[in-house]
């Protein structure tokens, strides 16, 4: 890499402290190894040729490996202190991570554990970009510079004053929706969004969209009869839930998929992998009991 960065043999021996003859061998042995020249050679310096070029690419994706593998390593060595960075979203954090946090707590006290609880967008750009080594959303994403590691599908359950004639019903059909109207969070919030998609699905137009992606926010504006709203089964033990009632969607639950995000090409900390079992292993429970 330095003779690329130089343009000279000559420069680089140097900068090297080797002899550029030792230098010029070296390259040349794995000129004959490879079977190509990747290098032309001119007096005054040298140019990377086709081949050259080809694997200086392939070079840099090699360097960035074996530093995201030796980090990888020396995770391995301690185990028992360091820190680990979590990303996830609000309608996730407060309702289905307590429980896989203190396990992974009790699993390893000296472990320092940094959570950022950002919209999708944010929770996918921070993974990507490498600043966290684990991800945890509710929709689904493209993005090629992340995996997406499928865990469960969550159900939406259908809230409403208790006092309202819908609570009445087992369950709640797109005629009740119409009649008293749809409570939505941000649509910078997965959850806002999937509200919007089921009322775009149900052909529902009586719509208080709020900016908040607080699900306390919304269960207020329910309690005081502004409307039906969906929000996460898992939710629903978080909150006082004095004057609400939650039913069933007739035509079928909705549900909303919960993934772990993964950096592309980044080898997973042995850390990052125990969270995210405990996080999986707690959220496919939580299913189960449904």
């Amino acid at each position: 890499m330095t003779v690329i960065e130089t343009g000279s043999f000559r420069e680089a021996a140097r900068r090297l402290g080797v002899r550029q003859p030792s230098l010029s061998q070296q390259i040349g042995r794995l000129e004959d190894t490879l079977g190509v020249e990747l290098f032309d050679r001119r007096a005054d310096g040298v140019d990377l040729t086709t081949a050259g070029l080809a694997l200086r690419d392939r070079a840099y994706e090699i360097l960035s490996l074996f530093d995201e593998t030796r980090r990888t390593l020396r995770d391995t060595e301690r185990t028992t202190q360091g820190s680990i960075h979590v990303a996830a979203i609000p309608t996730l954090v407060p309702f289905l991570l307590p429980g896989p946090l203190r396990a992974f707590r009790d699993e390893y006290p000296k472990v320092n554990v940094y959570l950022s609880e950002s919209p999708t967008v944010d929770v996918v750009g921070l993974v990507a970009r490498g600043l966290v080594d684990v991800g945890l959303i509710a929709s689904h994403v493209n993005d090629d510079r992340c995996r997406f590691e499928h865990v469960y599908d969550e159900p939406l359950v259908v809230v409403m004053a208790s006092d309202s004639p819908w609570a009445q019903r087992d369950r709640v059909c797109k005629d009740d929706f119409n009649e008293a109207g749809v409570v939505i969070l941000s649509e910078l919030h997965c959850l806002g969004d999937q509200t919007i998609e089921f009322c775009e699905i149900q052909n529902l137009d009586k719509i208080t969209q709020i900016d908040s992606g607080q699900i306390a926010t919304v269960l207020e504006l329910v309690r005081r009869n502004l409307g039906l709203s969906l929000v996460p089964e898992s939710s629903l033990g978080s909150f006082n839930l004095a004057g609400i009632a939650a039913r069933e969607v007739s035509s079928g639950t909705p549900t909303r998929p919960v993934s772990l995000v993964w950096k592309a090409g980044r080898p997973k900390s042995e850390l990052a992998v125990c969270l995210a079992r405990l996080f999986s292993d707690h959220l496919r429970s939580a299913g189960t009991k449904r």
